[in-house]
């Protein structure tokens, strides 16, 4: 473990270079309170810095690599003499760690610095180690934003459909997270004459392996204003690909005159193949050898998630429902962009939901009654993972009136947001799942007031039951495309864990109490006493029966799932 403020930076280093390990020789105490040599070698991630370790007794790894064993032998031999048991295992390339009489060596992944400097950077301290890779580093060009293209954004939810594996199961694709680089460096790299031929030689250390796969599939679309043309020639390439790597789909797709495309498991792996095809393609050269290094594994893999790889958007998320769907789905696995009108609440729960897994969230400002700003929302959620398999509106405000006194322009602010604005996000994600070509997921928060009205609540039950009509025709429109959409209908909630209010009620609470002659904590009482099960409606009883319906537990659409504790006046009939 990365202990010192000096290793500290040189991790950070090391991780912005394209990742690699640094190795440190000392001394350990055995079981038997005998000082032995060791090694310690830290494996640096890409991109996010993130290390694991091991440690090996040095004097038989010295042994091991002047003997004639073949390097499966030595894997085996140099495993036994791990001294940590949280260790992870030994990669056979730490023997040339051991070797190095330095007692600081530090490797890295990146061709980039191969091709200006050398493999190594060492030292006899961390400090001189660190030095020696920044003086390196120096002749290194810097690598420049993605920046995608405008053509190659508006394609990019195709891509991530085709390369979206399918699973013949009820969750009917393992989908990738997708990041599109038109960065200067990558498209002079492109459009070189040799580019298709150079590409070959990319080193498969571990972490290209890994994070870059086996080799880029290569495609130059003929008319990218066509998608149908686009689609048929890039399922063609990817065909081919998967015939000639073993059913494997690539993690890098090169479009000459576009960028370039990589697919991760979820976003940090996206984001660390991002960083090291930056650093590699420009460093290519003609003469390079491909250089083919043992990969390893550094962890068991975790257990996956139900939702990993799906992207999600959530509308009205800064509410106490939509932050306990945003909560459920990011704890489920899903990438999480978090909607809702700019500002302060917004970004609060943006922070607050980062301490889960920062790289799956995304705070979007977007206003559901604006056309424009829907669409820009949707741009900006492709740019950043590629494109959308879930979306949960729930965004909604309510107005108490009777309809003898009710304000026609109150009313209309109601049907501007509760249909208005489930319409756009409706259309939007039609035209987006079309596009996509993998099917998703749609659940409209309703409301109880569907089905069991209440006086004085009319502009709400009204405008929300025209919600809910139009995901049923959704329902039926979009089945054809593989797409579900379903219902969920809370009855009242007031409070996310009693921290964050429902806008809802912060808006229609104080004349419902008024009219019950109650307090705040007697009207939740009175909400909580009426349904036959006594019990307190929250945001993760709604995230729960969300998250029913987008983990596909059975093969379900147009169907709602009350959410109430039990009121026979809203069953769903």
């Amino acid at each position: 473990m990365v202990t010192t403020n000096s290793e500290t930076r040189l991790v950070e280093l090391l991780a912005s270079a394209g990742g690699g390990c640094y190795s440190v020789k000392g001394e350990v105490t055995d079981a038997l309170g005998e000082q032995a040599p060791a090694l310690w070698v830290h494996f640096i991630e890409p991109a996010d810095g993130q290390t694991t370790s091991t440690v090996v007794n040095l004097d038989f790894a010295r042994k091991l690599a002047a003997t004639t064993l073949g390097p499966d032998a030595k894997t085996a031999a140099l495993r036994t003499q791990v001294l940590d048991a949280s260790a992870v295992p030994p990669p056979p390339y730490v023997l040339l760690h051991a070797i190095d009489p330095h007692k600081v060596v530090i490797q890295f992944y990146s061709p980039a610095l191969s091709v200006h400097s050398k493999d190594w950077a060492t030292g006899k301290s961390i400090e001189e180690a660190t030095d020696s890779l920044r003086e390196m580093l120096k002749d290194v060009p810097p690598v420049s934003a993605e920046a995608p293209s405008e053509k190659l954004l508006a394609i990019l939810p195709l891509l991530r459909g085709l390369l979206a594996r399918p699973t013949g199961q009820d969750i009917p694709y393992d989908y990738v997270v997708v990041r599109a680089i038109s960065s200067p460096e990558v498209m002079r790299f492109l459009a070189q004459d040799n580019a298709h031929e150079l590409v070959k030689s990319i080193p498969l250390y571990p972490a290209h392996v890994q994070y870059l796969g086996g080799g880029p599939l290569w495609v130059e679309i003929a008319d990218v204003a066509d998608p149908a043309q686009v689609k048929e020639q890039v399922a063609a390439a990817l065909s081919v690909y998967a015939e000639q790597h073993a059913g494997a789909m690539p993690k890098v797709v090169l479009l000459p005159g576009l960028g370039a495309v990589v697919a991760g498991a979820d976003a940090r792996a996206a984001n660390r193949a991002s960083l090291l095809l930056r650093l590699t393609l420009p460093a290519l050269r003609p003469a390079e050898v491909r250089l083919v290094m043992p990969t390893y594994l550094q962890n068991q893999p975790a257990a996956k998630l139900p939702l990993q790889g799906h992207v999600a958007v959530v509308t009205g998320a800064a509410g106490a429902i939509g932050a306990g769907v945003c909560r459920g789905l990011l704890l489920q696995g899903a990438h999480v962009a978090v909607t809702d009108l700019p500002g302060e609440r917004l970004d609060a729960l943006v922070t607050e939901l980062g301490e889960i897994d920062a790289s799956r969230v995304a705070g979007v400002p977007l206003d559901v009654t604006d056309p424009d700003s829907v669409d820009r929302g949707m741009a900006r959620i492709v740019a950043t993972w590629g494109g959308v398999d879930i979306a949960v509106i729930n965004a909604g405000v309510a107005l108490v009136s009777k309809l003898e006194e009710m304000d026609l322009e109150a009313f209309r602010r109601l049907e501007r947001i509760n249909v208005e604005g489930a319409l756009l996000m409706l259309r939007a994600m039609g035209r987006h799942f079309r596009l996509q070509g993998t099917g998703g997921d749609i659940v409209m928060v309703s409301t109880k007031n569907v089905f069991a009205p209440g006086a004085g609540f009319g502009a709400y039950s009204a405008t929300k039951a025209a919600a809910h009509q139009l995901s049923r025709i959704a329902c039926v429109e979009m089945a054809e495309m593989g797409v579900r959409v379903n219902m969920v209908a809370p009855d009242a909630v007031f409070s996310d864990h009693g921290a964050r209010k429902s806008g809802l009620w912060q808006e229609v609470g104080p004349s419902r109490m008024k009219a019950r002659g109650l307090d705040e904590a007697g009207l939740e009482e009175y909400y909580r006493s009426r349904n036959q099960l006594k019990a307190r409606i929250t945001p993760d009883h709604v995230a729960n029966a969300v998250l029913f319906f987008v983990t596909r537990q059975t093969p379900t659409t147009g169907a709602t799932i009350p959410v109430d504790g039990g009121l026979p006046d809203a069953v769903p009939r």
